[in-house]
């Protein structure tokens, strides 16, 4: 089984919370190859409908981000860069790519937020889009906190991403549809 970790971000607080899903994967299927990459990077596309893609953003607007977001997004100490700011790709984008050049495989998806009930989360949006895109939808979207929104993550939200992670590759190992 092959698990394609895919994440945007842009002040690094998603990127912490997408390698710590792969670590928890890795974990539990460790048969299993798990590659981790930035939305800006090409992604392997997925061949088999066992492979897994597991893809996540920063919560932006109360959603996924969209260009206009990443490119208004506040340039603070610490935080995004120009670089980063004006990356062509993001969440949205690499979910457009996916449909058009891979087959539709099994797929989870997370996002970073604010600890606050207004903040809204983009998890269940790229879920849906996914979804529509005729892939297999295997885990609840989750969201993980970030203290503001330049970060850093909550204290404790590494770990329980590890863990979501673990929990993910262990429900596909005891279903018998993955690398043990």
């Amino acid at each position: 089984m092959h698990i394609d970790v895919i994440y945007e971000s842009l002040y690094g607080n998603t990127a912490a919370i997408a390698k710590a899903i792969a670590e928890g994967i890795h974990e539990a299927a460790p048969n299993a190859t798990v590659e981790v990459h930035e939305a800006s990077e090409p992604p392997h596309v997925a061949a088999n409908p066992d492979d897994l893609v597991v893809l996540g953003g920063p919560t932006h607007a109360w959603r996924m981000s969209t260009a206009a977001t990443r490119r208004n997004a506040p340039r603070r100490p610490g935080g995004a860069n120009a670089d980063a700011t004006t990356r062509r790709l993001g969440v949205r984008e690499v979910i457009s790519e996916l449909t058009r050049t891979s087959r539709p495989c099994r797929a989870a998806t997370f996002d970073t937020r604010l600890g606050v009930r207004w903040s809204g989360g983009a998890s269940r949006q790229i879920a849906r889009q996914l979804r529509r895109a005729g892939y297999e939808i295997v885990a609840r979207p989750e969201g993980f906190v970030v203290t503001s929104t330049v970060g850093p993550v909550a204290p404790g939200e590494l770990d329980r991403a590890s863990q979501w992670g673990y929990q993910l590759a262990r429900e596909l190992v005891v279903s018998g549809n993955g690398a043990s």
